[in-house]
């Protein structure tokens, strides 16, 4: 176990080391403290969960990677742990359904993606109803889009 520390005495991070990579299980912390980041090493190369972590302890960051490089599901938190962005990764790109709320947990947004770029259906919603729906393809809007009013009627 090999621990780094910042001037004001506190560890900056900690974990292993093997063959001059760091591996296994690495904590890094706050200068005040808190927790910053956890997760596993590789080699050197970030590999599955990783958690990180506000100034105060809150966790921000649920991400997945495989050989330093984003791949599965990822989540980010607003204080208080509310998701506000849910979505799968394939080498570091969007890749698959998302959806993203807003600060209060309520759904804004869903929409597909293939390769970083939105491809396949979408959806808005405002105050918890559908506002508009569509199509994209490859990052462009692409045939009928449907706007709705708040009681569901399209307009």
């Amino acid at each position: 176990m090999v621990g780094v520390y910042y001037e004001n005495g506190n560890f900056r991070s900690k974990g292993n080391y093997n063959n001059d990579f760091i591996n296994g299980f690495w904590v890094y912390y706050n200068p005040n403290g808190t927790l910053k980041s956890k997760g596993t090493f590789s080699n050197g190369k970030k590999n599955g969960l990783w958690l990180d972590y506000d100034l105060f302890g809150q966790k921000m960051k649920e991400q997945n990677y495989s050989n330093n490089i984003l791949n599965g599901l990822s989540k980010h938190f607003i204080q208080d742990s509310i998701l506000i962005e849910k979505g799968n990764y394939m080498n570091g790109k969007r890749d698959g359904w998302f959806e993203f709320y807003n600060n209060d947990g309520t759904l804004r947004e869903e929409c597909a993606y293939l390769s970083g770029l939105k491809n396949g259906g979408y959806r808005m919603y405002i105050d918890g109803y559908l506002f508009c729906e569509g199509t994209y393809e490859n990052d462009e809007k692409i045939g009928v889009w449907k706007e709705y009013n708040s009681k569901g009627k399209i307009i």
